[in-house]
Parts: structure tokens; C-alpha cells; sequence
């Protein structure tokens, strides 16, 4: 069966998070026994950013683009299935899915809607019209789209379309599994990771470990924080740290890729995913990129959320908090902490998690159900 899959990237950002998710989705398609082509219609650089007004108004009319201008090529037709990944909608994405539809009326078209529904990038005034562009198309879904492809079970319909679930899935043969170069003392080097939105909540952390030294506590604990970001979060870590007195705790390393970002893995011994879903319209369950590299590089986790991919499974390796702003209490991080290192050695720890990594993060298994609706509705073709 063959297959056309199109994004919203730009390609020469290959070692960021989203961009790494479309190749590796497209890889694991073929690894699935599917005949793919990629077809990229990367966003005009800056179109919506606010210093860039003329192209912001621009991009808020009824008629133009917001991201990406999709237009329609002959050689589109034939596939048996087409795949979207895409942020907002407009009149060019519906026209083009009318195109699709007209002339291939047999072949499915599945859009990956992962955030549903949040919204909260568009929350600005600024950006009030190009909410309301993409609600409106939006809205025209059901005259051409299969189904939606979303993250969070609980949404059957989305726009009058069905859906079909999925899980975030990463590539794991491609990530480093740590190799500790940390002594056998009682330091906790504790790593977070990721380009910065209100959603890390890295400051709970900052603020838990300011709590526990002040009242007595001795153990050695550092925060590595590593990634930047688009907004004012990062500052507003540093801030807190400043404020908090933690400024010898709390290293903001910057973005790192590569070997940089292998040396700070191995160095860290526990790893803090999200901490305040519930920012993002009250979500509760996380699904997100950097819970499965730290699986897949053998780190047991802090959260603050459910994570999706360790609900129901035997797997001692997760600590999680309340989803909140509550105060979280180091201790308990600090008794979680020990309970994993005491029982088993470092090197038995980062096996066993990166085998579950193995087991459950790899694509074959996360896109598991979007492949198997293709099959079956394929064959009824």
C-alpha cells in the first residue's frame, strides 16, 4: 500500500523534537510495510511571529495561509492512503483536502491532531483571527477526512470526524542508553529537558528543593535544565532560582544536542518530565517526546501528571505528584530516589528501563492502530 505523508516542517531544524517525529513516523510507515512518499510544506519563516506585523496581519485574513500554502499537484493522485501532520487549519489546507478528495475519492485521509484540544498558542489577541480561520475550517472536515488521529482516548469525534488513537513513539535504537559516569556518592543529579512552556512547571522542583534546605536538609542535590525556549519561561526559572537561593543548585545548561546532550544524561541519575499539565486547558495525561527518551536513555522519572505510556504496567521506575501547583515534597523524591538505587545496581536499573523503552516507546507499537485502520479499511477499497 502506498502512502503520502505531509508536514508543516523546516527541514534543516532535522535535530529538533517535532521535526525528528515526522522522519521517524515516516520510517517507522515503511518499517510497517508501507510505500511512502514525504511531501514537506515548510512555514514561511516568521510569518506569525508579532515583530513581524505585516505578515502577521497577513496571515490572520480570511483568505490567506497561517502557516503553509498547500497546493495541489497532479502527481498527489493514486495513493492509497494520505497522512497529515499539520498546527492550524485555513481555507488552502480545506481546499486541499477538496482536491484530494475529488481526485482520488477512494483513498483514506487520516490528520494527526496530537494536541486536541489545545489551543493555547492562539490564546493571544494577536492571534484571535487566525483562531477563528482555523475553527472555520476546521468545521469542513467531515466532508473529506477519514479520521483524526489524536492522543487522548477520550475524544471519539472530533468535528463530526471519527478517531483513531495513537501514542507518542521515538526511535529508540537511535538514542544513546546512558552510561554513567557519575562516583557512587549521594549526589542527585537531576535533569529536565525541553523547549520551555508554562506546561515543564521546572519551578516546583526549584521550589521543593529551596523547602527542604531550609528546613536542614543535607543531601546534595542539582538541577540540570536543559533546552530553551520561544517565550519568558526559562527566564522565569532563573528568576525563581534567584529568588529561592538555589542558583548553585539549579544549572541552565542551554540547548544541547548530540554528545553534549549524552554527557549530561550520563551524569544525571533521575529525570523530571512535566510537572503542571493542567496549564495546557486542564489536560491530565502526558504523552509527551521526552518521557520516552528518558525511558529510552534508562532514567526513572519524576511527574506531575499521568504519563500515557505507564499507565497499567508494572514499572517501579516512576514517582508522580499531584497535577498542580501544590508543594512538592523532596523528601519523598529523595526516598523514591534511593528505594531505586539501593535495590538494584545503577547499570540493572538502566537496562531494565530501557528494555521497557524497547517494549513499549518504538513506533511499531505506539502507531500500531493507525496501521492496522489503514489494512483493514484497505482492503474494503
Amino acid at each position: 500500500m502506498r502512502g503520502l505523508f505531509f508536514s508543516q516542517i523546516n527541514t534543516p531544524k532535522k535535530e529538533q523534537g517535532a521535526v525528528l517525529k515526522v522522519f521517524d513516523e515516516i520510517r517507522a510507515f515503511e518499517r510497517a510495510g508501507f510505500e511512502m512518499k514525504h511531501v514537506n510544506f515548510p512555514p514561511e519563516a516568521g510569518r506569525l511571529r508579532k515583530t513581524r506585523l505585516g505578515k502577521g496581519i497577513s496571515a490572520a485574513l480570511p483568505f490567506t495561509y497561517v502557516f503553509s500554502k498547500y497546493e495541489y499537484d497532479s502527481s498527489f493522485a493514486g495513493y492509497d492512503f494520505y497522512y497529515f501532520r499539520f498546527e492550524a487549519a485555513d481555507y488552502w489546507l480545506t481546499h486541499f483536502l477538496k482536491q484530494l478528495r475529488k481526485h482520488n475519492p477512494d483513498g483514506r485521509i487520516l490528520i494527526e491532531f496530537p494536541d486536541y484540544p489545545n489551543t493555547a498558542w492562539m490564546d493571544s489577541p494577536f492571534f484571535f483571527p487566525v483562531l477563528l480561520k482555523d475553527f472555520a475550517a476546521r468545521h469542513k472536515y467531515k466532508k473529506y477526512v477519514d479520521r483524526f488521529v489524536v492522543l487522548n482516548p477520550a475524544y471519539k469525534e472530533i468535528y463530526g470526524v471519527p478517531t483513531v488513537t495513537y501514542m507518542n513513539g521515538i526511535d529508540v535504537s537511535r538514542v544513546p542508553v546512558r552510561q554513567p559516569d557519575c562516583d557512587k556518592t549521594d549526589r542527585i543529579d537531576v535533569i529536565g529537558i525541553g523547549t520551555m512552556f508554562p506546561v515543564h512547571g521546572y519551578e516546583r522542583f526549584i521550589r521543593a528543593m529551596a523547602s527542604y534546605y531550609e528546613q536542614g536538609g543535607d543531601r546534595n542535590i542539582v538541577f540540570h535544565i536543559v533546552g530553551d525556549g520561544p517565550g519568558k519561561e526559562l527566564q522565569h526559572y532563573i528568576r525563581v532560582a534567584n529568588e529561592t537561593g538555589m542558583t548553585e543548585r539549579v544549572v541552565f545548561e542551554g540547548r544541547m544536542t548530540g554528545k553534549d546532550l549524552s554527557a549530561c544524561f550520563n551524569h544525571c541519575r533521575l529525570a523530571v518530565e512535566q510537572l503542571a499539565l493542567y496549564r495546557r486547558n486542564g489536560l491530565q495525561l502526558s504523552s509527551s517526546l521526552k518521557s520516552r527518551e528518558y525511558l529510552a536513555r534508562g532514567l526513572p522519572i519524576v511527574s506531575g501528571c499521568d504519563i500515557d505510556i505507564l499507565l497499567d504496567k508494572d514499572f517501579p521506575y516512576w514517582l508522580k505528584f499531584e497535577n498542580d501547583d501544590s508543594p512538592m515534597d523532596m523528601e519523598r523524591i529523595i526516598s523514591f530516589f534511593d528505594s531505586v538505587y539501593s535495590n538494584e545496581t545503577e547499570t540493572q536499573v538502566i537496562g531494565k528501563i530501557r528494555k521497557f523503552a524497547e517494549d513499549y516507546c518504538t513506533y511499531a507499537t505506539t502507531l500500531s492502530r493507525i496501521f492496522e485502520y489503514i489494512r483493514e479499511t484497505g482492503q474494503t477499497w
